[in-house]
């Protein structure tokens, strides 16, 4: 059974039983590892006193209807060593 798009709510191509958080983690290692010179980068500094750098990703560009908070939980998700 097909999922409804997160913005419009209409019929896409993602289908139920899917986790979408492992698929997203999993291809952005595979294209971080494989062709990340091909792709911009990006680094994550956590947001404290020591301004720490948590390391590096492949650009990412989010839905506006998604948190900023919720942005960077998956950035952490996807945050490959320094």
């Amino acid at each position: 059974m097909r999922e409804a798009h997160f913005e419009s709510g209409r019929i896409s191509e993602c289908f139920y039983g899917v986790n979408f958080l492992d698929l997203f983690c999993a291809l952005h290692f595979y294209l971080h590892e494989k062709f990340g010179n091909y792709f911009v980068g990006s680094e994550f500094y956590e947001d404290n006193e020591f301004n720490f750098h948590a390391g590096n990703y492949l650009d990412c560009e989010f839905s506006p209807r998604i948190s900023l908070i919720e942005r960077n939980n998956h950035i952490r998700m996807i945050l490959q060593p320094i």
